[in-house]
């Protein structure tokens, strides 16, 4: 597998140059949506202080979102060392000097992101949801009034 330089493509520099920061996204697949929002989740927590999470409907979808998240570590080109993380682990990372964190869950845990409060939300395959009516309302109400949200 051969990695090549993020550039945005033609659906991301839209949705870069309209997103209002509470965007609910219906989107056809491979247009980079979830990688979009995976670099802006990463962005945010290398360079200020935020407490992101990442909902997918499935556990093999949690999977796939937070290997997306962990490449944009493991491939950090900016002219500061890569951040350090105290915690790195499938479901939480932390970046201690920014007093970030990054939390990745599945939506058929129904308490997965109703704990604490929340800078920047991902919502992922939310049509797929099987328990959206209970979850979503408990985490809307873990959001920051401020608080970056995006439902796919």
């Amino acid at each position: 597998m051969r990695v090549v330089p993020f550039h945005f493509n033609r659906v991301q520099r839209h949705f870069d140059a309209n997103r209002t920061g509470k965007d609910v996204i219906c989107k056809a697949r491979k247009f980079g949506v979830s990688t979009y929002l995976q670099g802006l989740k990463f962005h945010r927590n290398v360079s200020e202080t935020s407490a992101a999470v990442t909902i997918a409907d499935i556990g093999l979808n949690t999977d796939k979102l937070r290997s997306i998240y962990q490449r944009f570590y493991d491939l950090w080109s900016g002219s500061e060392p890569r951040p350090y993380r105290k915690r790195d682990s499938a479901l939480l990372v932390t970046y201690p000097q920014l007093d970030s964190e990054a939390a990745s869950f599945t939506a058929g845990s129904e308490t997965g992101g109703r704990t604490g409060t929340h800078s920047f939300l991902h919502v992922s395959e939310f049509a797929f949801w099987s328990n959206a009516a209970i979850v979503f309302p408990s985490l809307s109400a873990a959001m920051t009034p401020d608080a970056e949200q995006y439902i796919e």
